[in-house]
């Protein structure tokens, strides 16, 4: 079980010592994390690898701008964000070469022998798909200009009349709620 550690005492170690302190992260995360990836985004090991590779060096480099200041929360809920950000990206560039994110789920699944597991992943997708539908506008607008089309939070405020940033993400928080909602049955 991983010990849950706030970013701050990173912080402290990478003053300190920033070699140890990334080697320590590493060694520590690289295991869950390389679990998770795969089982959450079917990802292949050595993708997932170079996904949380990257993560790291990105969550260094925010070290490096101080856009960590200020940030009191768990490390690894902060490096698996950079991760699922890093996955969405992975996804986005093999639609671009023409596989969708639904096709590489079921791609690797298809090399899978559980058919059960299959079925479900399939109805899963569906329901996803079904979701997105109902969810209606504007939230089905700004989750896939910001997951799929990759925008940041300024031109989603500029494209769609957002009084401001925070708009967008107050307005992007409420979908998220929404849709999980509406995927997980609950009441809206």
């Amino acid at each position: 079980m991983l010990v849950k550690q706030p970013i701050v005492d990173w912080i402290n170690q990478l003053k300190t010592d920033e070699n140890s302190a990334l080697k320590d992260l590493y060694s520590q995360y690289k295991k869950s994390c390389l679990q998770w990836i795969m089982g959450e985004f079917n990802i292949k090991a050595h993708e997932a690898s170079e996904i949380f590779q990257t993560s790291v060096i990105i969550f260094y480099d925010n070290y490096k701008r101080d856009k960590l200041e200020g940030f009191t929360g768990d490390i690894l809920p902060y490096v698996k964000g950079i991760i699922r950000n890093k996955c969405m990206e992975y996804f986005r560039k093999k639609e671009k070469s023409g596989i969708t994110v639904t096709d590489h789920i079921l791609i690797n699944h298809v090399a899978e022998e559980d058919s059960e597991d299959k079925i479900k992943l399939e109805n899963d997708i569906s329901r996803m798909t079904f979701c997105l539908e109902i969810l209606g506008e504007p939230c089905r607008s700004v989750l896939k200009l910001f997951y799929y089309d990759d925008m940041d939070m300024r031109s989603i405020a500029a494209l769609m009349g957002y009084k401001n940033v925070d708009s967008v993400k107050t307005q992007k928080y409420k979908c998220i709620r929404r849709l999980q909602n509406i995927f997980f049955g609950h009441n809206t």
